[in-house]
């Protein structure tokens, strides 16, 4: 029966778009968990707010089995990393309530610097969705450093280098990283 629910979940949630090319995408079954999970929860704190607070107990119940099933099925223990063990994997399993143990919490956080500092030199590798997990979970880690690190560069790939470029320099936070080398046919 483990990963019944997580897997019927998966199926009826929406595909989500990601701005990264494919082969650097994490799976959309492991993000469409995420949020569907992170949606329960906060279905649960309106229902809280409503004061249905039977509805709130059904819906966090169903979060917190949701949330194991994917700590099971998407946690590796011999690297202590989830999904493909890149940025926004690491980031949205420690966005979401509870569902990383405690006993492994400092290792998943620490598999997360490393993806930032060691294997990306302190430069963002998420898509939109990884981005609005990563710095409140920088924050939550008391990381702030590597969160102002990641804003200040100016390297690409980087919001930094966005602006500040000698190929394009943007206006506005492009559609993809690689926008200079995409040409405008990014945009139909």
């Amino acid at each position: 029966m483990a990963g019944v629910l997580f897997r019927r979940a998966v199926k009826v949630t929406l595909c989500v778009v990601c701005v990264l090319p494919p082969h650097l995408q994490v799976s959309v079954h492991y993000t469409s968990g995420f949020n569907y999970i992170l949606n329960l929860f906060q279905s649960a704190d309106i229902a809280t707010a409503l004061g249905h607070h039977a509805t709130a107990d059904d819906i966090l119940a169903t979060a917190h089995q949701l949330g194991a099933e994917f700590h099971q099925y998407w946690y590796h223990a011999n690297n202590a990393s989830y999904a493909d063990g890149r940025q926004t994997a690491f980031a949205l399993a420690l966005h979401l309530k509870d569902v990383v143990p405690a006993a492994v919490r400092a290792n998943v956080s620490d598999g997360l610097l490393n993806a930032i500092v060691a294997r990306q030199g302190t430069h963002i590798s998420t898509g939109i969705i990884g981005a609005k997990a990563l710095f409140p979970v920088l924050s939550a880690m008391g990381r702030t450093d590597v969160a102002v690190d990641l804003l200040q560069q100016t390297t690409w790939p980087s919001w930094g280098f966005m602006a500040f470029n000698n190929l394009e320099p943007a206006t506005t936070l492009w559609e993809l990283w690689s926008a200079p080398w995409t040409g405008p046919g990014m945009n139909r």
